[in-house]
């Protein structure tokens, strides 16, 4: 992670203007932090959709549903409306 890090912050030359002002390298490294969270987020969210689309697949309505609920409000997509099970009558 750290190799990554340096690499996307190196990878903005310090000739350039936006290197040399106060924040620039630093700025570099946030924003590469910044994206990697949110890169980890966007992975965590279709891993708990894929395994709540599994257990729905195998009728295991209650797992899906507590799979699905354990995602936070912000990203879920229409997948998430989907699979979200409606109770049975």
């Amino acid at each position: 992670m750290i190799s990554t890090l340096l690499a996307l912050a190196l990878s903005c030359s310090l000739d350039q203007p936006e290197a040399k002002k106060p924040g620039g390298l630093s700025g570099a490294i946030t924003e590469a932090v910044r994206l990697q969270k949110l890169r980890r987020a966007e992975i965590e969210y279709v891993r708990q959709i894929q395994l709540a689309h599994d257990a729905w697949q195998a009728d295991q309505t209650r797992r899906s549903r507590e799979l699905l609920d354990s995602i936070p409000w912000e990203p879920r997509g229409w997948e998430w409306y989907f699979l979200r099970p409606t109770p049975r009558k």
